[in-house]
């Protein structure tokens, strides 16, 4: 009986259509204005086991990095480090083990507290561009993070470079991208995402640190969430149940969503949302 339910459930909000015109959608350019979200060049497949690294705005001597440690062998590292590949993306390849990332910057570091796999991560990637202050509370209008170091009575404004004074870096990821950023003076960025749910949920690393002879203060490294990623039609901090039935209840009511969220809702990437894709974003949660 719950089986039929089910069925007649499904064939009811199959009939009820979908949220975009029949025809499929093709998203380009600037998706929305407020937060700021554009789509920059060409889609990038990459597949299974291999990390996509690129770099925005860093200099040659760039320090900060990732390194993946190996959950069953700490002796088993892998640096993802990002001055040779200003000129475009690069992949590393062979990644076939779970690992905790660990971010450091010069000799200080800091680790996550969740194992990540770069078994599931296959997929293309889009290069988008974003204002960093629309999609999280961490980052200043001009995209630098602002810290006080009590111990000396010290505030500064990060902005995610190496000075004499102060060192910082930022990495955002997802899935299987890396992207080592330093924001624009206007606060936004490019980097690259994954354009399917499963491990697409963007984050950031960030380390702060300040020099002041003859002490080195580390004073902060950060995971987080920038409140992004496909599937995450809710903005909040993680895709969930919610995003599933907030995509069901917009095609119930034939709401007219923007195209911001047509973008996000659109998980299997045929240009239409629908059922079909409130149903992969519940299969890949229980998966």
């Amino acid at each position: 009986m719950k089986k039929i339910i089910s069925i007649t459930l499904c064939i009811i909000f199959i009939l009820l259509g979908t949220i975009t015109a029949n025809a499929a959608e093709t998203f380009s350019g600037v998706i929305s204005q407020k937060p700021y979200f554009e789509l920059v060049g060409e889609k990038v497949y990459v597949p299974n086991n291999t990390i996509l690294k690129y770099a925005y705005n860093i200099p040659s001597d760039y320090q900060y990095y990732l390194q993946l440690r190996n959950r069953k062998d700490s002796s088993n590292t892998i640096d993802i480090k990002f001055t040779d590949c200003n000129k475009g993306t690069k992949l590393v390849s062979g990644v076939n083990a779970e690992y905790d990332i660990f971010s450091y910057n010069s000799n200080s570091g800091g680790s996550t507290c969740n194992p990540h796999s770069y078994n599931d991560t296959g997929a293309y990637y889009q290069k988008v561009k974003v204002k960093l202050s629309d999609f999280c509370k961490y980052f200043n209008e001009d995209g630098s993070h602002t810290y006080t170091i009590e111990r000396i009575n010290d505030t500064h404004n990060y902005d995610f470079t190496d000075g004499t004074t102060y060192k910082s870096g930022l990495i955002i990821t997802s899935g299987a991208a890396m992207n080592a950023v330093i924001p624009n003076r206007d606060g936004t960025a490019e980097f690259y995402i994954k354009l399917s749910i499963g491990k697409s949920d963007v984050e950031f690393y960030t380390t702060l640190s300040a020099y002041f002879e003859p002490t080195t203060y580390g004073t902060s490294s950060n995971e987080a969430s920038l409140y992004l990623g496909m599937g995450n039609v809710n903005l909040d901090y993680c895709l969930d149940i919610n995003d599933a039935t907030d995509i069901q209840k917009t095609l119930v009511n034939n709401g007219n969503a923007n195209k911001f969220y047509r973008f996000l809702a659109d998980v299997n990437g045929d240009g239409v949302v629908s059922i079909l894709d409130a149903t992969a974003l519940q299969k890949a949660l229980v998966a």
